[in-house]
């Protein structure tokens, strides 16, 4: 057959994975060949019909298979005949499966193609110029396509009862990548890249531009979107390393949450342009990367990209609540908040692919299990209870333990939550249970005053704690001096004031949060209020002209003590992924 696949690779590769280097998000594949030769910029995917679908750009045309089971195949390739530089656009549209492509034998014009799920149409070619890859995304009865031109603008046109609008420019942005778009949530988001390397996102019905976060995209390649589980990803690259991160529309907000976090997917092998593909319940990645005999030792830069993919699958998270109420049954928890709190939870893990869910709401027992803030609790280190100093509480803790442990409860996590005030929650990776107040301590709101309950925000906190994350500080100080104090004691080493740098599950540890000289009053100050990138500075005096020591503690991390305004996600870090993901499974709340 002419058109028969010429290079295709398949590799049993043995991998061997440091504790250190531990994959986690649902354990990210290493990348798998999967495919041919392609151009530099080079796939798309989408989802058609019950089917994912995947097309690569290679040197006599378009490569395309069909999958509805996993494992991607490096066999199952069919051919498309035209010829094409740049990565094809594909999109699900009007009952057929729609396939644009820069058309490079006619001077670059954009030609498409349709599917019905048995045969493909004739190509349709159009007077529309590009110079790099287009984008697509289907809204309703409209098809929205997007390029870009010679004079570097940003074009749209629309698909709509068969006929194409006149094409108009998208102001406020000059792309130097190939645009990205995908319908999600309601409305069609643009991205694309700035001169400056950039990356920002708007709604097509904005006129405004909105940054996506703190990675700037160091190369030409276009981002990758996919939607899973009612979220959208967005896969991005710098110097050859991928990392993704999840924009999450809650809360009944206009826009997304402001989650400044990228997580790595591959620490890279040469690689060219991303796409991505949501099917089931998981998310694919692919890519091209330089392939060689040599794989797992390096790679060469002689021969041409091959395709390569990854994927990762959502871990369920159970959550049973248990109420608790006083033996009367009054001060009862209120039961119509537990939806939403879980919800909040569900947020922050969720750029981890940990998903929060509420299994169920258990009766009250009424049976006056409620914690008493007043006393302080220690950690056993040889044992999964938790005792107070005072023997007074002691039959409140053993019946926690002891409820937490029976059949129903098993693979979940189990929170107890009771109407009290004044003291925050409780968990550990010891512990076989959460303990969260129905409502607490209050936080800060944009003005720096305390309005915000704990109850939103201290949920994933303890969920961490139960997981294994301890505090990203060491000890929590009255003044400043007292932290100036304790950092001279130890003889100015900043890593004293990072609590979470201790090896923790399986050497796991955190080391990737920054110093946290937590201090809570000075003067009349708050500082657990203070802005989110607001500095804490100390002295050296070791020297006659003592010097700044600037630290920038993590004031919006979920294990902080910190503050921040209300309903504002709080992150997590790369390495308290892996404690997390490390934890849950061996606790047996997440099996894959």
């Amino acid at each position: 057959m002419r058109h028969a696949i010429r290079q295709i690779y398949l590799l049993t590769v043995i991998l061997v994975v440091s504790i250190s280097g531990y994959a986690y998000a649902s354990e990210w594949t290493d990348g798998s060949p999967i495919g041919p030769s392609i151009r530099s910029s080079g796939q798309c995917a989408t989802e058609y019909n019950g089917a994912a679908y995947l097309f690569a750009s290679t040197s006599d045309g378009i490569l395309w298979q069909k999958v509805t089971a996993a494992p991607w195949h490096s066999q199952n390739w069919n051919h498309l005949d035209i010829p094409t530089d740049a990565a094809p656009a594909a999109v699900a549209f009007g009952g057929n499966l729609y396939l644009f492509v820069r058309n490079s034998g006619r001077g670059g014009t954009i030609s498409y193609i349709t599917y019905n799920g048995t045969n493909w149409s004739q190509w349709t070619h159009t007077s529309l110029q590009t110079i790099s890859s287009p984008a697509v995304a289907a809204e309703g009865t409209k098809l929205h396509l997007f390029w870009r031109e010679a004079s570097n603008n940003l074009f749209t046109a629309t698909l709509s009862g068969g006929n194409w609008s006149q094409h108009s420019t998208i102001a406020g942005l000059l792309t130097n990548a190939p645009p990205a778009a995908q319908y999600f949530d309601g409305n069609v988001y643009l991205f694309a890249v700035t001169t400056s390397g950039d990356m920002r996102y708007k709604k097509l019905a904005d006129a405004t531009w909105s940054t996506i976060g703190e990675l700037n995209a160091t190369n030409t390649s276009p981002m990758a979107l996919a939607v899973s589980n009612g979220k959208l990803f967005i896969f991005a690259q710098s110097v050859g390393v991928g990392y993704y991160r999840i924009l999450d529309r809650t809360h009944q907000r206009d826009d997304f949450l402001p989650v400044d976090m990228w997580l790595p997917v591959e620490s890279g092998r040469a690689r060219t342009s991303l796409t991505a593909v949501g099917y089931q319940t998981t998310v694919y990645l692919f890519y091209g990367r330089n392939h060689s005999s040599s794989f797992l030792g390096g790679v060469s830069s002689t021969t041409a990209p091959h395709v390569f993919v990854q994927h990762a699958t959502w871990s369920e998270v159970p959550i049973a609540i248990v109420p608790l109420a006083k033996g009367d049954c009054s001060q009862a928890a209120n039961t119509n908040e537990f939806p939403e709190l879980v919800r909040f939870a569900d947020s922050v893990y969720n750029p981890l692919m940990i998903r929060i869910s509420l299994k169920k709401i258990y009766p009250n027992n009424c049976d006056d299990l409620i914690w008493d803030p007043k006393n302080e609790h220690t950690v056993p280190g040889d044992t999964q209870c938790y005792e107070p100093p005072s023997g007074r509480n002691r039959c409140y803790w053993d019946k926690f333990v002891t409820t937490a442990k029976k059949p129903e409860f098993i693979d979940q996590i189990v929170v107890f939550v009771s109407n009290q005030s004044g003291g925050g929650g409780f968990s550990w990776f010891y512990s076989n249970y959460i303990y969260h107040p129905d409502h607490a301590i209050a936080v800060c709101n944009s003005g720096g005053t305390s309005s915000f309950s704990y109850y939103h925000n201290g949920f994933p906190h303890e969920i961490g704690h139960y997981a294994g994350l301890p505090h990203t500080h060491q000890n929590v100080a009255e003044t400043l001096a007292e932290v100036q104090s304790a950092l001279e004691a130890a003889n100015y080493n900043t890593s004293t004031l990072d609590q979470d740098r201790i090896p923790l599950i399986d050497d796991f540890a955190v080391n990737d949060t920054a110093p946290d000289p937590l201090y809570q009053k000075d003067g009349v100050s708050d500082m657990k209020c203070a802005a989110v990138n607001s500095p804490v500075t100390l002295l050296d005096r070791r020297e006659t002209s003592p010097k700044p020591i600037v630290l920038i503690p993590p004031r919006n991390n979920v294990m902080s003590y910190y503050q921040v305004s209300p309903m504002i996600i709080n992150k997590l870090t790369s390495d308290q992924g892996k404690v997390v993901y490390q934890g849950l499974r061996r606790k047996g709340i997440i099996r894959n």
